[in-house]
């Protein structure tokens, strides 16, 4: 028997939410998806259900706006889940992140409120909130969704072997990747001999931005162009970036395109780079990385978390030194090695992960 599954996700990643959707909805899955206004709803499969019940998500809103919308938005969604036909409840991400402590109020609520929960961990603990203290509150947490749903071998094993989660409890899902692009932009390289690389998304200490500039302050005897995309929400690190930005000597170039970005601009800002970087401190999966495969753009990663797996030969380059000078010598050998990498063929690579292909190990789940 198919049975319907409730998706919530707080508006984590609304690329993330519709793709997610999308591919349990191509395999006939009745789907119901709580929304809000940064939801793609234009782009889900005509089968999805829609429920907005998430307001505005807009930084620039007054502390109390601000204050209302999130009571009024969690008001809406108890009495929506209180009075919806309990059955299967998957968070694909929580709400109460940045309060630890009410992580687990917040997880016991669902508990309550549903037939059978299924809970996402895209990280096994926040990012840049590796306290001793949160580790026991998530160690919690992870016991009691009756599934938690993990996007690599690796976090099942830690889950396992350091958390103590029973092994029947994790379900790994590889991370997915939106349909590829129909059509495509050929590589060209830059006129005037630039190396031209890209750092995307939210921008955090944990990606290693800072790391990045100063890689680049070393290296004298070719010309990069770093495009950083992405909003950052700590002030402090901002400011540190803007004048790390500053200071970058000629004859590089730093640009910083900061807020959202529109999905029908993605394409570009990717096949405009010659790679992505990613000198992350720490990351269990990102969806950076198979965002750029998509595109058919090359990687130079660190070597943590899950990056070592899924990184090849044919489609990007993997850094044992995660430093500083690391990172300026995996520099200039990607700018050495660039003609190695061919776009159709990491396209070709990614296609392995289409959600509607890696959502496919979910579905006994909700029974």
């Amino acid at each position: 028997m198919i049975r319907p599954v409730l998706l919530v996700s707080h508006g984590f990643q609304p690329n993330y939410e519709k793709a997610f959707a999308n591919g349990l909805a191509r395999n006939n899955l009745p789907v119901t998806v709580v929304t809000s206004e940064r939801s793609l709803v234009d782009e889900f499969d005509s089968r999805i259900r829609v429920v907005p019940l998430r307001g505005s998500q807009d930084p620039r809103r007054a502390p109390l706006t601000k204050a209302w919308t999130l009571l009024a938005y969690i008001v809406k969604l108890y009495v929506f889940l209180a009075t919806y036909p309990r059955g299967a409840l998957h968070l694909t991400g929580m709400f109460l992140t940045a309060s630890v402590p009410l992580g687990l109020v917040e997880l016991t609520s669902y508990r309550v409120l549903s037939r059978r929960l299924l809970l996402t961990v895209h990280n096994l603990l926040p990012h840049d909130q590796h306290t001793w203290l949160n580790k026991i509150i998530f160690r919690l947490i992870y016991r009691i969704p009756d599934r938690l749903v993990v996007h690599t071998e690796k976090m099942r094993d830690t889950l396992v072997a350091e958390w103590g989660i029973a092994p029947q409890r994790v379900v790994v899902m590889e991370h997915g990747v939106d349909d590829l692009p129909a059509t495509v932009a050929p590589w060209k390289p830059d006129p005037a001999n630039r190396l031209r690389l890209l750092m995307f998304g939210s921008v955090s200490r944990y990606k290693g931005i800072d790391i990045a500039l100063d890689a680049l302050q070393g290296i004298m005897d070719f010309p990069v162009t770093l495009e950083i995309v992405g909003a950052c929400r700590d002030s402090v690190y901002a400011a540190e970036l803007d004048a790390m930005i500053a200071a970058i000597p000629a004859p590089h170039r730093v640009t910083w395109q900061r807020g959202y970005v529109a999905e029908n601009e993605v394409q570009q800002i990717f096949e405009y780079a010659d790679a992505v970087l990613l000198p992350y401190r720490h990351i269990d999966q990102s969806g950076v990385l198979l965002t750029s495969y998509r595109f058919g753009i090359p990687v130079l990663a660190f070597a943590v978390g899950a990056f070592p797996e899924y990184v090849t030969f044919d489609t990007g380059m993997v850094l044992a030194d995660k430093s500083v000078p690391g990172l300026r010598k995996g520099i200039r050998e990607l700018r050495a090695n660039l003609g190695r990498f061919d776009r159709n063929q990491v396209r070709s690579f990614a296609r392995q992960y289409l959600w509607e292909n890696t959502v496919r190990v979910l579905l006994p789940h909700y029974g």
